[in-house]
């Protein structure tokens, strides 16, 4: 019964530590945007556009999933009822990066770490990924 349990703990931690091994290398990172739930600015939909990529529309309490598989800076930009704004991110495959929108602050696109409260992995909007054809920092 010991060497079962021993070879089960052994082979749990195997798979984990190749798990967290592929997390780490890989070649893709992931752009995740989340639209507050506030009834301020709840009938006014956001564009979003990540890069010379098409623009995609969010609504109140919508999230959407962007994977990148280029490298380095790339220009993320919004707008709501024509207030334009522009935020520049140096994207590494491998990371998640997490940007929330808000409405009713002046700065309304902010980069966040990963809210406790809300999961903006289940089920989002859009899951959207980099056209290869047209690499996300390369200018139109």
């Amino acid at each position: 019964m010991k060497k079962c349990l021993l070879f089960s703990f052994f082979l749990l931690s195997l798979l984990m530590e190749k798990n967290v091994f592929a997390q780490k290398n890989s070649k893709t990172a992931t752009i995740w945007f989340l639209r507050n739930k506030s009834l301020i600015g709840s009938i006014l939909e956001c564009n979003v556009k990540v890069g010379n990529q098409k623009p995609f529309s969010l609504y109140v309490g919508q999230s959407a999933k962007f994977t990148v598989f280029s490298k380095g800076r790339v220009i993320i930009t919004t707008n709501i009822a024509g207030r334009t704004q522009e935020e520049w991110l140096e994207v590494e495959p491998g990371k998640d990066y997490f940007y929330k929108i808000n409405i009713n602050k002046k700065k309304y696109l902010s980069l966040v770490e990963l809210p406790e409260k809300e999961d903006w992995t289940n089920n989002p909007k859009y899951t959207l990924e980099e056209d290869s054809k047209y690499p996300i920092n390369e200018k139109k």
